[in-house]
């Protein structure tokens, strides 16, 4: 559709684009809304999947629930070493 130069561009209501990108940003904290609509389109899908792979190719060590740690844990040598490691552990609960 060519545009005429007579033609004047359509008023656009600010308040409205404002409604509907806090329309849109709510719909997104909506999981089942997110579920039905956004994770079956492929454009999302693309995007999800491009930063996913990103993620990877920086080479950051993730670990699965339950997996290995990825430093040997350290072992207490002596009864002061134990406390410490001890206040450590239960200041992070």
């Amino acid at each position: 559709m060519e545009r005429n130069d007579n033609e004047t561009a359509p008023d656009i209501d600010v308040n409205e684009i404002g409604a509907a990108v806090e329309l849109a940003a709510k719909l997104l904290d909506d999981e089942e809304f997110v579920r039905k609509y956004a994770v079956n389109n492929p454009t999302v899908e693309r995007v999800i999947i491009d930063a996913y792979l990103r993620g990877i190719q920086k080479g950051t060590p993730s670990v699965p629930q339950g997996g290995a740690p990825l430093s040997p844990r350290k072992k207490p040598k002596t009864l002061q070493e134990a406390k410490q490691l001890c206040e450590l552990y239960l200041s992070r609960l």
